[in-house]
């Protein structure tokens, strides 16, 4: 009765001693693609889309499962590859529209809803005499000179916030207190949900302008009136020598 039992007992060790080599077998087969797999996986997370080798395996579903993770890496290369492009083309547009208004010979002007300053360009610091340190953060209001009649700020103020463009003149005080005039062009910014978040005011420096046209309505006026004294002098004359017999 022993013996049969120290030979079942044998049996049964060396079934078990197969069964866990073949496991161990099965599960190197199977683990060794997944660790590829998982190795692959966190490359894509580190935005690293080199191709990966997979050695083929005895099970199909491993097998299909590399061809799916290769597939996706080859479409997120694709994919970032586009966006990248995007990106740099729209950056490079940015950066043109940027020394466009940083060298504008007009002054911009942007403020949140309240008329808050939040960006200046260069030529409104060398116009006003502020710098963007100064203003920024504060209020458009501070250019006010008093001279702009309180309708038109009542008529800016109606027009933007119903989202329309606002054109117009101010008279505004520099920082050292001289006047200037200005012609504005103030227009709302909104965000992709058509929210009113900004607005960018467009002005040109039109002192000099107004003052030529000052000058020449005033010689024009002088002229006039120069040339009706001109005329009463002559028909003075006439009527003092109606036959021209003065000397």
């Amino acid at each position: 009765t022993s013996v049969p039992l120290s030979i079942l007992g044998l049996s049964l060790l060396v079934a078990l001693l197969f069964s866990f080599l073949w496991t161990r077998r099965i599960t190197t087969d199977i683990s060794r693609p997944l660790q590829l797999l998982v190795s692959a996986s966190k490359q894509l997370g580190e935005m690293n889309f080199t191709p990966q080798q997979f050695p083929p395996t005895r099970w199909q579903e491993v097998n299909e499962l590399a061809l799916a993770h290769e597939e996706m890496r080859r479409q997120i290369a694709e994919a970032a590859n586009d966006l990248e492009e995007k990106i740099t083309a729209r950056t490079l547009a940015l950066q043109k529209l940027s020394r466009a208004i940083e060298q504008s010979p007009v002054s911009v002007v942007i403020t949140d809803v309240d008329g808050n300053i939040e960006y200046v360009n260069p030529h409104f610091c060398q116009l006003t005499g502020y710098t963007s340190e100064e203003v920024l953060g504060g209020n458009a209001r501070l250019l006010k000179s008093g001279q702009t009649p309180a309708s038109v700020y009542e008529e800016l103020w109606r027009t933007i916030t119903a989202g329309n463009s606002w054109q117009g003149e101010f008279n505004n005080k520099r920082k050292d207190g001289s006047f200037f005039d200005e012609k504005a062009i103030i227009s709302p910014l909104r965000s992709a949900a058509g929210t009113i978040t900004h607005y960018v005011a467009v002005k040109e420096d039109i002192t000099q302008q107004k003052k030529d046209q000052a000058e020449l309505r005033q010689a024009r006026e002088t002229g006039e009136a120069a040339g009706i004294g001109a005329h009463h002098v002559d028909r003075r004359f006439a009527l003092d020598d109606p036959f021209g017999q003065l000397p």
